[in-house]
């Protein structure tokens, strides 16, 4: 929440609407956490579709200004994430794992 509060200066009724949508994507990949001992592929499928519409709530929910701050702070994470990818091809992962990388989704 700092990242909002300091990087993309969030208004008061921002920050009550953010709060709902981490809230939602916490509840929904507690939801699905079972999954993953018995269809790992459809864990990750549907983790990946939780992060996805949790970052594309947060983007409506931002003015032009805060999502070109968005923006530039999800291009460095792309970066760190590109360098992950590599490691992670270096050491043969499989291809969930990598997809995993490019989503940002840290195990």
């Amino acid at each position: 929440m700092e990242l909002f509060t300091k990087e993309l200066k969030i208004e008061d009724s921002q920050r009550a609407k953010l709060s709902k949508i981490i809230i939602r994507k916490y509840s929904d990949l507690e939801a699905i956490s079972e999954l993953e001992k018995t269809d790992e592929s459809a864990f990750r499928a549907k983790r990946r579709a939780v992060y996805s519409g949790a970052e594309n709530s947060i983007k409506m929910l931002l003015s032009k200004e805060q999502q070109a701050h968005w923006k530039t702070y999800k291009a460095k994470a792309r970066t760190e994430n590109a360098k992950r990818i590599k490691s992670l091809r270096a050491e043969n992962a499989s291809k969930d794992d990598l997809l995993d990388a490019q989503y940002g989704i840290n195990q």
